[in-house]
């Protein structure tokens, strides 16, 4: 795919911030291999070593650019260990960073065509620092990808790749579970179970939402469908379920923290709930 067009994107997310020269180092060696490439930065302020943050914000943005480009990111407490570095090839988008669940929500949106141990130092920087493969590593080689290299010259192919297990929904023919894996600026908990899944569940039959003690029966349009500070379930603009309170933090005021269960349960006729939420 990037063979075809010159200004081919790749995009950076990281943990590297803005105070510091990491970022200015990556876009650096980006230009210095191909000039013509087109840089955007999702990120830099992902939390210090927060993958499953990492993993959220770039599942939640590599859909949005045209078919072809390349998103690195560099979440990776772990450089220079025994993680591989690798380049995950989907039918549309290419990513390359650490295999360290980094791409774990990328993986439950995309089909995986393949995925490559990056061991090839003819694209990689001269001399490689064992704590900045983002530098050294992963953007030399998205250079090279937009330049036209085929993946399998970076490495030779792995089966697997891993994948966190918090991105997993358990689904059994009477409930569905998934976890909150993000709470956003605005305090509302973003699960991983998405408007799909839950339609193939509740297939229009009543069902109750369940964390800890708290319940809610039904799921709204919009946040405004409730009162201010009235706590509301909608599928958000990535199309995953989420717990908000109307003009307020959700998080706060259930005490909520990313990791924890959530239930969608079916509920039969003669148990319907009274009210939608309790």
């Amino acid at each position: 795919m990037p063979a075809k067009d010159r200004r081919t994107i790749i995009t950076l997310t990281t943990d590297f911030g803005h105070r510091d020269h990491y970022v200015g180092s990556l876009r650096g060696v980006i230009h210095d291999i191909n000039p013509q490439v087109k840089l955007i930065d999702i990120t830099h302020d992902i939390p210090s070593y927060d993958i499953i943050h990492g993993a959220y914000v770039i599942g939640s943005t590599y859909y949005l650019f045209p078919r072809g480009t390349i998103h690195v990111g560099v979440v990776d407490p772990g450089v220079g260990g025994r993680r591989l570095p690798i380049l995950v090839q989907t039918e549309n988008y290419f990513f390359i960073g650490p295999d360290n669940g980094l791409f774990s929500m990328v993986s439950l949106r995309e089909k995986i065509v393949a995925i490559y141990h990056l061991t090839n130092p003819r694209y990689f920087r001269p001399e490689v620092s064992q704590t900045f493969h983002g530098r050294d590593l992963f953007t030399p080689v998205a250079a090279h990808l937009a330049r036209g290299v085929k993946p399998r010259q970076f490495g030779a192919r792995v089966r697997e790749m891993r994948r966190l297990p918090l991105f997993a929904m358990d689904v059994t023919p009477h409930q569905l579970q998934g976890h909150i894996i993000a709470i956003d600026k605005f305090g509302n908990a973003i699960t991983n179970i998405t408007r799909e899944a839950f339609s193939a569940h509740v297939r229009g039959k009543s069902f109750v939402l369940q964390i800890g003690s708290k319940r809610i029966s039904r799921i709204c349009e919009t946040y405004s469908q409730v009162a201010p500070g009235e706590a509301v379930a909608v599928f958000g603009s990535n199309h995953l379920l989420e717990l908000a309170l109307y003009q307020g933090s959700i998080a706060d005021f259930w005490r909520l923290k990313r990791g924890q269960s959530l239930t969608a349960r079916i509920v039969p006729a003669r148990k319907r709930p009274q009210s939608k939420f309790s």
